[in-house]
């Protein structure tokens, strides 16, 4: 009975919206992908890792990381990084 209650035109509109939609949402994913492949082009990682090198992942907030900060000077110095 909704159906009903809509033109063919009013119908094709709805479609076409939907099909935008997902044609602009695969577009984004597309550019995505395409920055991404060139920054991994120009930013490559390097392939040897340097010796004394520590390497610290947080993945908390910022305020955490303000009161982390002083602790990393105790890592560094420890017995076993060296």
């Amino acid at each position: 009975a909704a159906v009903a209650d809509f033109t063919p035109y009013e119908v094709s509109i709805s479609k076409i919206k939907k099909i935008h939609e997902k044609m602009i949402s695969k577009l984004k994913t597309l550019i995505k992908f395409i920055i991404y492949y060139f920054i991994n082009l120009i930013i490559s990682p390097s392939k040897e890792i340097k010796p004394k090198s520590l390497l610290l992942i947080r993945v908390d907030a910022i305020g955490d990381y303000v009161l982390f900060r002083n602790f990393i000077e105790v890592l560094k110095n420890s017995s076993n990084i060296n």
